[in-house]
Protein backbone atom coordinates (compact mmCIF):
# COMPACT_ATOMS: atom_id res chain seq x y z
CA UNK A 1 0.00 0.00 0.00
CA UNK A 2 2.71 2.04 0.37
CA UNK A 3 3.98 1.62 -2.79
CA UNK A 4 0.49 3.48 -4.36
CA UNK A 5 0.10 7.01 -4.29
CA UNK A 6 -1.86 7.61 -1.26
CA UNK A 7 0.73 8.69 1.19
CA UNK A 8 0.85 11.52 -0.76
CA UNK A 9 -2.99 12.28 -0.12
CA UNK A 10 -2.73 10.78 3.42
CA UNK A 11 -0.61 13.35 4.59
CA UNK A 12 -2.13 16.19 3.29
CA UNK A 13 -5.19 14.71 5.29
CA UNK A 14 -3.34 14.66 8.55
CA UNK A 15 -1.86 18.23 7.58
CA UNK A 16 -4.83 19.96 7.16
CA UNK A 17 -6.56 18.20 10.32
CA UNK A 18 -3.56 19.58 12.56
CA UNK A 19 -3.98 23.14 11.34
CA UNK A 20 -0.77 22.96 9.70
CA UNK A 21 0.36 23.86 5.64
CA UNK A 22 -0.96 21.35 3.38
CA UNK A 23 0.80 22.55 0.52
CA UNK A 24 3.97 22.85 2.31
CA UNK A 25 6.39 20.43 0.15
CA UNK A 26 8.33 20.20 3.53
CA UNK A 27 5.49 19.26 5.17
CA UNK A 28 4.32 16.98 3.06
CA UNK A 29 7.31 14.87 2.39
CA UNK A 30 7.44 14.97 6.52
CA UNK A 31 4.76 13.40 7.14
CA UNK A 32 5.09 10.70 3.90
CA UNK A 33 8.24 9.72 5.02
CA UNK A 34 6.44 8.32 7.72
CA UNK A 35 4.77 5.52 6.15
CA UNK A 36 6.43 5.33 3.13
CA UNK A 37 10.74 5.87 3.58
CA UNK A 38 11.23 3.64 0.99
CA UNK A 39 10.01 5.47 -1.95
CA UNK A 40 11.05 9.23 -3.14
CA UNK A 41 8.54 12.04 -1.71
CA UNK A 42 5.60 13.00 -4.17
CA UNK A 43 4.03 16.50 -4.16
CA UNK A 44 0.51 16.57 -3.48
CA UNK A 45 -0.94 19.33 -6.04
CA UNK A 46 -4.52 18.07 -6.45
CA UNK A 47 -6.99 21.58 -5.78
CA UNK A 48 -7.85 21.33 -1.72
CA UNK A 49 -11.40 20.83 -2.27
CA UNK A 50 -10.45 17.05 -1.38
CA UNK A 51 -9.15 18.15 1.47
CA UNK A 52 -12.06 17.72 4.22
CA UNK A 53 -13.06 14.26 2.67
CA UNK A 54 -9.07 13.31 3.16
CA UNK A 55 -8.80 14.90 6.75
CA UNK A 56 -12.05 12.52 7.09
CA UNK A 57 -10.64 9.78 5.97
CA UNK A 58 -7.26 10.08 7.56
CA UNK A 59 -5.54 9.35 10.20
CA UNK A 60 -2.55 7.44 12.31
CA UNK A 61 -3.75 4.19 11.54
CA UNK A 62 -2.22 4.30 7.66
CA UNK A 63 -3.82 0.82 6.54
CA UNK A 64 -6.82 1.78 7.52
CA UNK A 65 -7.08 5.22 6.44
CA UNK A 66 -6.01 4.00 2.44
CA UNK A 67 -8.91 1.28 2.92
CA UNK A 68 -11.39 4.19 3.50
CA UNK A 69 -10.56 6.40 0.57
CA UNK A 70 -10.47 3.11 -1.97
CA UNK A 71 -13.84 2.91 -0.71
CA UNK A 72 -14.78 6.19 -1.02
CA UNK A 73 -13.43 6.52 -4.18
CA UNK A 74 -15.28 3.15 -5.14
CA UNK A 75 -18.65 4.44 -4.71
CA UNK A 76 -17.52 7.31 -6.75
CA UNK A 77 -17.04 4.74 -9.50
CA UNK A 78 -20.20 2.87 -9.01
CA UNK A 79 -22.09 5.84 -9.04
CA UNK A 80 -20.62 7.03 -12.79
CA UNK A 81 -23.16 4.11 -13.52
CA UNK A 82 -25.87 5.93 -13.12
CA UNK A 83 -25.27 8.48 -16.34
CA UNK A 84 -23.42 5.38 -18.24
CA UNK A 85 -27.24 3.88 -17.49
CA UNK A 86 -28.98 7.60 -18.39
CA UNK A 87 -27.01 7.55 -21.49
CA UNK A 88 -27.49 3.66 -22.79
CA UNK A 89 -30.38 2.74 -21.17
CA UNK A 90 -28.70 -1.25 -20.50
CA UNK A 91 -27.59 -1.92 -16.87
CA UNK A 92 -25.41 -4.74 -18.16
CA UNK A 93 -23.00 -2.49 -20.33
CA UNK A 94 -22.84 0.07 -18.05
CA UNK A 95 -21.77 -2.32 -15.76
CA UNK A 96 -19.07 -3.77 -17.98
CA UNK A 97 -17.81 -0.59 -18.68
CA UNK A 98 -16.84 0.02 -14.88
CA UNK A 99 -14.17 -2.59 -15.19
CA UNK A 100 -12.17 -1.08 -17.41
CA UNK A 101 -8.74 -2.04 -16.77
CA UNK A 102 -7.14 1.90 -16.11
CA UNK A 103 -10.49 2.54 -13.91
CA UNK A 104 -9.43 -0.13 -11.40
CA UNK A 105 -5.93 0.12 -11.22
CA UNK A 106 -6.70 3.75 -10.37
CA UNK A 107 -8.79 2.55 -7.27
CA UNK A 108 -5.90 0.46 -6.12
CA UNK A 109 -3.45 3.32 -6.78
CA UNK A 110 -5.92 5.41 -4.45
CA UNK A 111 -6.16 7.94 -7.25
CA UNK A 112 -8.90 10.07 -7.71
CA UNK A 113 -9.98 9.57 -11.25
CA UNK A 114 -13.36 8.45 -10.80
CA UNK A 115 -13.96 12.09 -10.19
CA UNK A 116 -12.83 13.07 -13.01
CA UNK A 117 -15.09 10.32 -15.25
CA UNK A 118 -17.58 11.30 -12.98
CA UNK A 119 -17.75 15.07 -14.01
CA UNK A 120 -17.11 14.31 -17.83
CA UNK A 121 -20.18 11.76 -17.47
CA UNK A 122 -22.23 14.08 -16.06
CA UNK A 123 -21.40 16.51 -18.15
CA UNK A 124 -22.00 14.86 -21.12
CA UNK A 125 -25.54 13.53 -20.19
CA UNK A 126 -26.43 17.27 -18.98
CA UNK A 127 -25.54 18.53 -22.70
CA UNK A 128 -27.49 15.62 -24.64
CA UNK A 129 -30.28 16.74 -22.41
CA UNK A 130 -29.89 20.34 -23.54
CA UNK A 131 -28.74 22.05 -20.21
CA UNK A 132 -25.28 23.65 -21.24
CA UNK A 133 -25.10 25.35 -18.55
CA UNK A 134 -25.26 22.89 -15.83
CA UNK A 135 -23.25 20.57 -18.22
CA UNK A 136 -20.43 23.03 -17.86
CA UNK A 137 -20.75 23.53 -14.12
CA UNK A 138 -20.85 19.80 -12.90
CA UNK A 139 -17.37 19.70 -15.68
CA UNK A 140 -15.92 22.09 -12.83
CA UNK A 141 -15.70 19.13 -10.78
CA UNK A 142 -13.43 17.22 -12.94
CA UNK A 143 -10.49 20.29 -11.65
CA UNK A 144 -8.99 17.90 -9.44
CA UNK A 145 -6.73 17.13 -12.47
CA UNK A 146 -6.93 20.24 -14.39
CA UNK A 147 -4.52 18.96 -17.06
CA UNK A 148 -7.15 16.54 -18.39
CA UNK A 149 -10.21 19.13 -18.11
CA UNK A 150 -8.92 21.77 -19.82
CA UNK A 151 -9.05 20.32 -23.29
CA UNK A 152 -12.77 19.72 -23.00
CA UNK A 153 -13.55 23.28 -21.05
CA UNK A 154 -12.40 26.40 -23.51
CA UNK A 155 -13.61 24.37 -26.50
CA UNK A 156 -16.83 25.02 -24.56
CA UNK A 157 -16.01 28.90 -25.54
CA UNK A 158 -16.57 28.26 -29.32
CA UNK A 159 -19.64 25.51 -29.54
CA UNK A 160 -21.63 25.68 -26.12
CA UNK A 161 -20.99 29.81 -24.72
CA UNK A 162 -23.73 29.05 -21.77
CA UNK A 163 -21.54 25.74 -21.22
CA UNK A 164 -18.48 27.14 -20.76
CA UNK A 165 -20.07 30.23 -18.39
CA UNK A 166 -21.56 27.06 -16.38
CA UNK A 167 -17.52 25.78 -16.32
CA UNK A 168 -16.14 28.98 -15.45
CA UNK A 169 -18.75 29.72 -12.27
CA UNK A 170 -18.15 26.37 -11.26
CA UNK A 171 -14.41 26.91 -11.29
CA UNK A 172 -14.95 30.60 -8.84
CA UNK A 173 -17.15 29.07 -6.36
CA UNK A 174 -14.35 26.10 -5.62
CA UNK A 175 -11.68 28.60 -5.77
CA UNK A 176 -13.12 30.17 -3.35
CA UNK A 177 -14.16 27.18 -1.35
CA UNK A 178 -10.20 26.36 -2.16
CA UNK A 179 -9.32 29.81 -0.40
CA UNK A 180 -11.14 29.21 2.22
CA UNK A 181 -9.92 26.07 3.52
CA UNK A 182 -6.21 26.88 3.12
CA UNK A 183 -5.80 30.69 2.30
CA UNK A 184 -3.28 32.75 0.37
CA UNK A 185 -0.95 31.21 1.36
CA UNK A 186 -2.19 27.41 0.73
CA UNK A 187 -3.07 28.44 -3.07
CA UNK A 188 0.66 29.92 -3.29
CA UNK A 189 1.42 26.66 -2.28
CA UNK A 190 0.00 24.52 -4.41
CA UNK A 191 1.36 27.01 -7.38
CA UNK A 192 4.64 26.13 -6.19
CA UNK A 193 4.01 22.64 -5.97
CA UNK A 194 2.83 22.51 -9.68
CA UNK A 195 5.56 24.89 -11.28
CA UNK A 196 7.94 21.66 -9.63
CA UNK A 197 6.27 19.28 -10.95
CA UNK A 198 5.95 20.64 -14.54
CA UNK A 199 9.75 20.78 -14.12
CA UNK A 200 9.18 16.87 -13.76
CA UNK A 201 12.75 16.35 -11.96
CA UNK A 202 12.27 13.59 -8.91
CA UNK A 203 10.02 13.55 -6.79
CA UNK A 204 8.85 10.59 -7.90
CA UNK A 205 6.83 12.29 -10.57
CA UNK A 206 8.40 9.33 -13.30
CA UNK A 207 7.79 11.04 -16.72
CA UNK A 208 9.06 7.62 -18.02
CA UNK A 209 5.92 6.09 -17.01
CA UNK A 210 2.86 8.45 -18.68
CA UNK A 211 1.23 7.81 -21.01
CA UNK A 212 0.68 10.61 -23.43
CA UNK A 213 3.32 12.74 -25.46
CA UNK A 214 5.13 13.53 -22.04
CA UNK A 215 6.25 9.85 -21.65
CA UNK A 216 6.96 9.66 -25.71
CA UNK A 217 9.28 12.58 -24.92
CA UNK A 218 10.87 11.37 -21.63
CA UNK A 219 11.75 7.61 -22.86
CA UNK A 220 13.39 9.34 -26.11
CA UNK A 221 15.83 11.65 -23.77
CA UNK A 222 14.55 14.27 -25.25
CA UNK A 223 13.21 17.82 -23.57
CA UNK A 224 9.86 17.13 -21.91
CA UNK A 225 9.22 20.96 -22.94
CA UNK A 226 8.32 20.02 -26.33
CA UNK A 227 5.05 18.81 -24.27
CA UNK A 228 3.48 22.06 -23.14
CA UNK A 229 3.38 23.99 -26.65
CA UNK A 230 1.40 20.58 -27.94
CA UNK A 231 -0.66 20.65 -25.14
CA UNK A 232 -1.84 24.20 -26.39
CA UNK A 233 -1.87 22.62 -29.54
CA UNK A 234 -4.30 20.04 -28.27
CA UNK A 235 -6.50 22.63 -27.37
CA UNK A 236 -6.83 24.90 -30.32
CA UNK A 237 -7.23 22.01 -32.36
CA UNK A 238 -10.44 20.52 -30.35
CA UNK A 239 -11.70 23.91 -30.52
CA UNK A 240 -11.59 24.66 -33.96
CA UNK A 241 -12.87 21.13 -34.05
CA UNK A 242 -16.06 21.57 -32.19
CA UNK A 243 -16.97 25.19 -33.77
CA UNK A 244 -17.04 23.41 -36.93
CA UNK A 245 -18.53 20.16 -36.32
CA UNK A 246 -20.10 21.12 -33.53
CA UNK A 247 -20.32 18.82 -29.98
CA UNK A 248 -21.27 15.04 -30.63
CA UNK A 249 -20.63 11.98 -29.04
CA UNK A 250 -17.92 11.08 -31.44
CA UNK A 251 -16.69 15.19 -31.59
CA UNK A 252 -16.67 14.68 -27.29
CA UNK A 253 -14.90 11.72 -27.55
CA UNK A 254 -12.02 12.78 -29.78
CA UNK A 255 -11.44 15.46 -27.25
CA UNK A 256 -10.81 13.36 -24.43
CA UNK A 257 -8.33 11.54 -26.62
CA UNK A 258 -6.59 14.33 -27.35
CA UNK A 259 -6.78 15.44 -23.89
CA UNK A 260 -5.02 12.12 -22.18
CA UNK A 261 -2.62 12.36 -25.11
CA UNK A 262 -1.41 15.77 -24.50
CA UNK A 263 -2.03 16.68 -21.25
CA UNK A 264 1.35 17.29 -19.55
CA UNK A 265 0.90 14.45 -16.43
CA UNK A 266 -1.32 11.74 -17.73
CA UNK A 267 -0.57 8.25 -15.93
CA UNK A 268 -2.23 4.38 -16.74
CA UNK A 269 -5.26 5.52 -13.88
CA UNK A 270 -6.37 8.40 -15.98
CA UNK A 271 -7.02 6.38 -18.79
CA UNK A 272 -10.29 5.65 -17.54
CA UNK A 273 -11.62 8.16 -19.32
CA UNK A 274 -11.16 6.31 -22.49
CA UNK A 275 -14.60 4.22 -21.05
CA UNK A 276 -16.74 7.37 -23.07
CA UNK A 277 -15.21 6.87 -26.04
CA UNK A 278 -14.93 3.09 -26.03
CA UNK A 279 -18.48 2.62 -25.23
CA UNK A 280 -19.87 4.82 -27.67
CA UNK A 281 -18.09 2.55 -30.37
CA UNK A 282 -19.25 -0.49 -29.32
CA UNK A 283 -21.01 -2.20 -25.71
CA UNK A 284 -17.91 -4.61 -25.53
CA UNK A 285 -15.38 -1.94 -26.73
CA UNK A 286 -14.33 -1.64 -23.32
CA UNK A 287 -13.64 -4.88 -21.99
CA UNK A 288 -11.30 -5.58 -25.14
CA UNK A 289 -9.37 -2.77 -24.39
CA UNK A 290 -8.63 -3.61 -21.22
CA UNK A 291 -7.85 -7.19 -22.68
CA UNK A 292 -5.64 -5.78 -25.34
CA UNK A 293 -3.86 -3.17 -23.27
CA UNK A 294 -2.96 -6.27 -20.15
CA UNK A 295 -1.86 -8.80 -23.01
CA UNK A 296 1.02 -6.43 -23.48
CA UNK A 297 1.91 -5.89 -20.24
CA UNK A 298 4.64 -9.28 -19.86
CA UNK A 299 6.45 -7.73 -23.01
CA UNK A 300 6.89 -3.97 -21.95
CA UNK A 301 4.52 -2.96 -24.89
CA UNK A 302 1.33 -1.41 -22.73
CA UNK A 303 2.71 2.48 -24.04
CA UNK A 304 2.29 1.40 -27.36
CA UNK A 305 -0.44 -0.98 -27.34
CA UNK A 306 -2.05 2.56 -25.43
CA UNK A 307 -0.75 4.71 -28.08
CA UNK A 308 -2.25 2.13 -30.72
CA UNK A 309 -5.63 1.78 -29.22
CA UNK A 310 -5.68 5.82 -28.85
CA UNK A 311 -4.98 6.32 -32.57
CA UNK A 312 -7.65 3.70 -33.92
CA UNK A 313 -10.23 5.53 -31.66
CA UNK A 314 -9.28 8.86 -33.06
CA UNK A 315 -9.73 7.54 -36.55
CA UNK A 316 -13.09 5.87 -35.99
CA UNK A 317 -14.77 8.87 -34.16
CA UNK A 318 -13.42 11.34 -37.12
CA UNK A 319 -15.05 8.90 -39.03
CA UNK A 320 -18.27 8.97 -37.07
CA UNK A 321 -18.01 12.52 -36.57
CA UNK A 322 -18.93 13.93 -40.67
CA UNK A 323 -21.97 15.20 -40.89
CA UNK A 324 -22.99 12.61 -43.01
CA UNK A 325 -22.93 9.49 -40.84
CA UNK A 326 -25.80 8.85 -38.26
CA UNK A 327 -23.55 9.71 -35.14
CA UNK A 328 -26.09 11.24 -33.42
CA UNK A 329 -25.80 14.66 -32.66
CA UNK A 330 -26.47 16.28 -28.82
CA UNK A 331 -27.44 19.56 -29.98
CA UNK A 332 -27.12 22.68 -32.32
CA UNK A 333 -23.36 23.85 -31.40
CA UNK A 334 -22.62 27.42 -32.97
CA UNK A 335 -21.72 30.08 -31.28
CA UNK A 336 -24.54 31.91 -32.57
CA UNK A 337 -27.38 29.37 -30.90
CA UNK A 338 -26.14 29.04 -27.36
CA UNK A 339 -25.49 32.37 -27.24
Amino acid sequence: MTTTDFPAFHAVGLLWKSGAQPYNLENQCRVEKEVNQAQPCLPFAHPPILLPLLGMVSDRDYVASYWRWTFFTTVILFLCLIPFYLLLRDFRIAMQSMLFFPAIFGLWMAQDNAIVLFAVLWSIYLLTRHQDFLGGFVLSLGVVKPQLVLVLAIPLLFSRLRGFFGFCLGVVVLVLFSLALVGVEGLKGILALTALMSKIQGFGVWPEGMYNITGILARAGLNHFWSWPIFVFGIVSVCFLWRRKGVSLSTFSIGIIVSLFTAPHVHLWDLSLLIIPLLSLHPLAPAIGSLFVVSFFPFGLTYWATYTMMLILLILHFRRANPTTRDQRLVNTTASSSA
